[in-house]
């Protein structure tokens, strides 16, 4: 994971407490506290003021709760670095607000997918009621050093370089430039090591989300399956292009696996909405809900900005394949967020959307990735110099046409169902998940909690707990690629 740079500490001044009888040291009158340099604080708070969506619940947001420049300062000086004061300019309820202090590699991961990775992608999950943990590998990233040492989905690990994992330790120890992984296996008696290992390398790596495209046959039916990782808007042609083979072979359905999406675009949602339905061209699928500043701003300036609509074009151009399908199926759980509920919520009042898995993770706010320039957008242009940080506030509540908003407990499944630790092939239809999806598609409504393999004899024993996804800065966020620029006095 990226590391921000050190803060720079004040140097406290020391005095010797003495009695009467011994002599007091002097200070000497010209020796100064160095002062932190407040470039980026006053860059935070400047943005902060500007565009945060609860800007008007955070009191040092407002314009006059400084009284002077050198109160402002002295505010700014209480904290150690620029991330405690971004913190606390947060309103408590925020989730999901963050800063980046190299906004080359925040844009590579926002907008293009690039990171350095082993390409292992897993879950972690306790070992009983203790602190050992496992790993769990979800999927594996095509070309990267997880497929080339042959790991595979299912795949579990509990030692890295022969240390056992642990709920303190396994973070650093799967974030290393490089490192061996000890395989182990789910059995009746528990959970032991199989003696194989493998060494994995990280590398600068574009994840490609279209992770899965094909078509199934079932009960005479086409039901075409996407695996769909991430809405980055790099890889709109892909996703574009696995449409254009849904619709040369005449899919009757289709099912949305979203289960490890936890968002990205907001323009990427609209273009996949109009790719499932192509009959709602112009109308809005979602729409922005600003605070009040650039709520009256867009209102009178550029009201279209807020409306995210059904479109006929991705953002390079080509033309949209569109299905033209009454009805989708979607597989979404807590790992699913942001633009995989937009796309959800936004569907709902023109298709049949099924829902099938759990919860979704609540996220319905947008975010702006916002430089320290002199620009009144906080845009890249004339971007200081000094320093690389930037900050990606929420600017906006996401709502569909019907209004729906503020899912804080996120979307409710049709169909409840879990994959457990049954971790078949992505796109078998044997796979739990995605046989819920097609038992619906025959008129099923029965969910499936993944039971009755060895694995899960002993599935109480072990709990899933988090992704090796949490610690990306774009973990379950949603943003906005670009904004109407203008100049205003």
């Amino acid at each position: 994971m990226k590391k921000f740079f050190m803060p720079v500490f004040l140097l406290g001044i020391f005095f010797t407490s003495c009695s009467k009888d011994e002599v007091s040291e002097e200070v000497d009158p010209k020796t100064e506290v160095e002062e932190r340099d407040l470039t980026v604080d006053f860059f935070i708070h400047r943005a902060m003021a500007d565009w945060y969506l609860y800007e008007a619940e955070v009191p040092e947001l407002q314009k006059d709760f400084f009284e002077s420049t050198q109160e402002k300062k002295d505010f700014f000086a209480d904290y150690d670095a620029p991330e405690d004061v971004y913190e606390k300019l947060q309103a408590s309820h925020d989730r999901f607000s963050f800063m980046w202090d190299d906004y080359t590699e925040l844009e590579k991961m926002l907008y293009s997918g690039i990171e350095k990775t082993t390409g292992m992608i897993y879950a972690w999950g306790g070992i009983g009621d203790g602190e050992d943990v496992f790993v769990i590998t979800r999927y594996v990233l095509p070309n990267s050093s997880a497929d080339q040492a042959g790991i595979e989905r299912g795949d579990i690990f509990m030692e890295v370089d022969g240390q056992q994992l642990t709920r303190s330790n396994y973070r650093q120890m799967l974030s290393q430039d490089s490192f061996t992984v000890s395989y182990a296996e789910i059995g009746n008696d528990g959970i032991g090591l199989t003696g194989q290992t493998a060494d994995l390398t990280g590398s600068e790596l574009a994840e490609n989300p279209v992770h899965i495209a094909k078509v199934i046959e079932h009960e005479g039916l086409k039901v075409g399956y996407l695996m769909y990782n991430g809405f980055t808007s790099d890889f709109d042609p892909q996703l574009n292009e696995a449409f254009g083979y849904f619709k040369s072979q005449g899919v009757d359905e289709l099912v949305i696996d979203l289960r490890y999406n936890g968002g990205g675009s907001v323009e990427t949602a609209s273009d996949l909405a109009s790719m499932i339905t192509g009959g709602f061209e112009g109308e809005i699928l979602a729409e922005m809900i600003m605070n009040e500043k650039w709520k009256a701003i867009y209102e009178k300036e550029a009201p279209e900005y807020v409306n995210f609509r059904f479109n006929n074009k991705v953002h390079t151009g080509e033309q949209i394949n569109s299905l033209n399908l009454g009805r989708v199926y979607v597989i979404a759980t807590f790992g699913s967020a942001s633009a995989s509920e937009l796309l959800i919520n936004g569907l709902d009042p023109y298709i049949d959307v099924v829902h099938i898995g759990s919860n979704t993770a609540g996220k319905y706010q947008s975010s702006r990735t916002l430089y320290d320039s002199d620009h009144v957008m906080f845009a890249k242009q004339n971007v200081n110099p000094a320093h690389k940080y930037a900050i990606q506030p929420l600017i906006s509540k996401i709502a569909n046409s019907d209004g729906r908003s503020d899912y804080d407990e996120g979307l409710t499944p049709d169909i409840s169902a879990a994959e457990g630790l049954n971790y078949l092939p992505l796109g078998d239809p044997e796979e739990p998940m995605l046989k819920v999806a097609l038992n619906a598609i025959s008129g099923g409504t029965q969910g499936d909690q993944a039971t009755g393999t060895m694995k899960h004899m002993v599935a109480d024993r072990f709990e899933i707990e988090g992704s090796s996804d949490m610690f990306k800065p774009t973990y379950q966020r949603m943003y906005i690629n670009e904004v109407p620029v203008m100049e205003m006095k």
